[in-house]
């Protein structure tokens, strides 16, 4: 039997090594993006609360927006990566076994 799951292993090793340079990249990725995007966001902000004092509404809206896709953007970053540390300790359970 542990024959027939050797070269399923070799691959599932191949991928584990994969993963964890995915999620490697994908950390970096998000830690520099995450300070990035953070003065992105609180620049928004800043223009949100100068729109919502003069009463451009118009404004506010696409600020709001554009607010929510700078967070839809590191959370699916870290989504991604959270995923692929799943992936690979599935399958660093099965080369285990």
């Amino acid at each position: 039997m542990w024959l027939i799951k050797l070269p399923f292993k070799i691959l599932a090793g191949v991928a584990v090594f994969l993963l964890s340079f995915l999620i490697t990249i994908g950390r970096l990725l998000g830690n520099v993006s995450s300070w990035l995007l953070s003065l992105l966001f609180a620049f928004i902000v800043g223009c949100a609360i100068y729109c919502v004092t003069q009463a451009r509404w118009r404004d506010v809206g696409l600020l709001a927006g554009m607010a929510l896709a700078v967070f839809l953007v590191i959370f699916l970053v870290e989504w991604v990566v959270l995923t692929a540390e799943q992936c690979r300790d599935a399958l660093g359970n099965f080369i285990h076994s």
